[in-house]
């Protein structure tokens, strides 16, 4: 099972991926909560849990995007 899991390519940024969409629907159902039950407005919150979870996205899209290719394609003839 270890085996399967290494041969996954860039496991590390799928699992991230899901976890930064699943905690910003988290933290917006959690502000939701809080406006429901206070009646106070959780904007503020939300801004700024957001943008955390936006800005590692941001950052790991933009390491993937400009990393050095380590496999470089060969051309094809089609002779």
């Amino acid at each position: 099972m270890l085996g399967q899991i290494r041969s996954v390519p860039h496991l590390f940024s799928k699992v991230m991926v899901v976890v930064c969409v699943a905690g910003g629907a988290g933290c917006c159902l959690w502000a939701f909560r809080i406006l429901s039950r206070t009646g106070h407005d959780p904007a503020a919150l939300l801004g700024v849990t957001l943008a955390f979870f936006g800005g590692e996205l941001v950052i790991m899209f933009a390491k993937t995007a400009l990393c050095d290719k380590k496999h470089t394609n060969k051309e094809v003839s089609y002779d």
